[in-house]
């Protein structure tokens, strides 16, 4: 037993040292997700394990020893979770697992799982010394070792560096800008293709007194992605730096969708909006999101952008600018307010 508790421990450090990929404290996340008795938790650290094919023996293994304490549960979440945990082990590449996967494709297991073992088996090309077995590592004894790096991490986010993260920014880019989270959780979302709607999972940082940072896997890069940004105070910091300034159109786009299905703008927010289509209506790699900006305005709800809007008619040369600019218009009440005009922004107060 104590021969166990050692070796977990010195996976934990193997795994909290790794160099491959430069993911350390990302790999802590997975690390940490897979030391949680999770079900659904330990599904999307085999997602991202499998989807980033990252290889790390260390974290392989833990991998291996969830897979085990699940098998026997014939749930139909638990079963999806061994599904990925297999296609995890299959990212390793090592035969180390061969036997573990193996046995599992010989067992009474379902066939589903069965599925999964056999493409993850072929997947196995790395010749290997030794063999996995079932409780070479002590998932307790890593999870005890999680809760005390978290207890110590000593606080790095500021809400300066906070408000320096932007929608569409890698998991890497907001480690290294605030450091390792002390809370994560796994969210949901639904998006509707094919006229079947489905859920995924998202991930959460939780910052204490700042806010939370929620990631989507963006597949197209590999990798997690800002998705949403709950800020528990205000923006402060440069609004040239402010994601519906920027000067990526994806980034732009992201966010103001965002703020339109999250129902969470703020003044700041439809005021940038406004400034951002007085910015500029010629470039064509903008239109879609500045429609989705005309859109985000339309939720406003005030007149005070009707100018703006008006202008975006008259002066973008995309016909589909204006036309979501009209239809934003006739969303808007008609008022006496005053009217947003250029650069108005960078002289009010927001609190």
């Amino acid at each position: 037993m104590i021969k166990k508790i050692l070796l977990g421990s010195a996976l934990c450090v193997s795994l909290l040292s790794a160099k491959a990929f430069a993911l350390d404290n990302e790999l802590f996340i997975y690390e940490t997700l897979l030391s949680q008795n999770n079900s659904t938790h330990a599904k999307v650290a085999a997602q991202s394990i499998h989807n980033k094919g990252i290889q790390n023996l260390a974290l392989s293994d833990m991998v291996a020893q969830v897979l085990l304490d699940s098998m026997g549960n014939g749930k139909k979440q638990a079963i999806d979770t061994q599904a990925w945990l297999l296609k995890a082990l299959g990212a390793s590449k090592s035969k180390r697992y061969q036997k573990l996967i193996v046995s599992i494709i010989e067992s009474g297991a379902d066939s589903k799982v069965r599925k999964y073992a056999k493409q993850a088996l072929a997947n196995l090309s790395q010749p290997s010394e030794s063999s996995f077995r079932d409780g070479d590592i002590d998932l307790k004894n890593i999870a005890a070792a999680v809760a005390k790096k978290k207890s110590n991490l000593k606080p790095k986010a500021t809400k300066a560096l906070f408000n320096q993260v932007y929608t569409g920014d890698t998991i890497e880019k907001v480690i290294e800008s605030l450091g390792l989270p002390p809370r994560v959780d796994v969210n949901f979302a639904t998006k509707r293709q094919w006229g079947i709607t489905a859920s995924y999972s998202m991930l959460s940082f939780k910052y204490k007194d700042l806010g939370s940072i929620v990631f989507y896997f963006e597949s197209g890069l590999a990798n997690w992605t800002v998705r949403k940004i709950d800020n528990s105070a205000p923006f402060s910091g440069e609004l040239s730096k402010h994601p519906i300034m920027s000067s990526n159109a994806s980034v732009l786009r992201a966010y103001v969708r965002g703020a339109i299905k999250q129902t969470n703008a703020t003044a700041l927010d439809f005021d940038l909006a406004a400034e951002r289509l007085y910015s500029g209506l010629e470039d064509d790699d903008f239109v879609d999101a500045l429609s989705w900006t005309c859109k985000f305005l339309a939720t406003s709800g005030s007149s005070t952008y009707r100018q703006v809007l008006v202008h975006t008619m008259e002066t973008a040369g995309s016909s589909k600018l204006r036309k979501y600019a009209k239809k934003s218009l006739s969303q808007l009440p008609v008022g006496d307010a005053k009217q947003y005009q250029k650069g108005d922004v960078f002289k009010a107060e927001y609190n």
